[in-house]
């Protein structure tokens, strides 16, 4: 379990990442009678253009983007699993537009949801020396500020992590904010987040913790691609029974 530290001394273990296991989330604002309001904005870099935001909910292609962060931390202060460049949040893309004059940013972790397995606090850190992490963003603070991580205007923190304290699925829910108080507040950005390694679920082929239609569409194209996704017979090869397969998956659910 996280306790209320200022720094946190870590010992590593190595994971892998998936494609959409790396994105930046930044601050830009739109006009609105009266006060401008921040807006959160995902998928302008060229190399994350499948990135969107829709309804308030970031999405990877089109489907829901499931972030994943497997390196785990196995004891001390910390308990759990971190993130080094899997969300970064900045303000410093729409910097020189001049809609951030004034301003200083923040990111609070407004709602951590449960969606597969415990409640989880989050926190950001940042790294200051070699497994030493200072603490700017907790999502059991008890304020908007204590729950925030500060992006100033201009900023881009390359040592900022984020740390989810339980394995599981979790939606996280980021509002920006302006605490020079120029800007409104953002409306809320939902980023889902698997911690760990996610139960085996077969039919759930876009691997976004739902078993729903979009599997359907998700494994037509790992069949044609001969992803490992498509094997859901588990004989170790991609064919037209693991269609049969699928739907017998998709049927039992999850």
């Amino acid at each position: 379990m996280l306790r209320s530290s200022a720094s946190f001394a870590l010992s590593l273990l190595a994971a892998t990442a998936s494609a959409q296991d790396h994105f930046h989330m930044t601050v830009d604002t739109m006009p609105t009678p009266g006060l401008s309001q921040t807006v959160i904005r995902a998928g302008y870099l060229g190399n994350e253009s499948a990135f969107t935001i829709v309804d308030g909910r970031l999405l990877f292609n089109g489907e829901i983007a499931v972030i994943h962060v497997v390196d785990q931390i196995p004891s001390g202060t910390f308990a759990g699993y971190f993130g080094s460049q899997q969300i970064v949040l900045t303000s410093d893309f729409y910097f020189s537009t001049g809609r951030l004059n004034g301003g200083n940013f923040n990111f609070e972790i407004a709602n951590v949801q449960p969606l597969a397995g415990p409640d989880a606090r989050v926190v950001w850190v940042h790294s200051t020396g070699p497994g030493v992490f200072t603490l700017q963003a907790d999502s059991e603070g008890a304020t908007q500020a204590a729950r925030s991580y500060n992006v100033g205007i201009g900023g881009h923190q390359h040592a900022q992590l984020h740390l989810i304290e339980n394995e599981g699925l979790y939606d996280i829910t980021f509002i920006a904010w302006d605490s020079n108080g120029l800007y409104l507040m953002s409306e809320p950005v939902t980023v889902r987040v698997q911690a760990g390694d996610p139960p085996s679920c077969l039919a759930d082929t876009n691997h976004d913790g739902a078993v729903t239609p979009a599997d359907f569409s998700a494994w037509v194209a790992a069949f044609n691609t001969q992803a490992p996704e498509c094997d859901q017979n588990g004989d170790g090869i991609c064919s037209p029974a693991d269609f049969s397969a699928w739907v017998a998956n998709f049927n039992a659910g999850c």
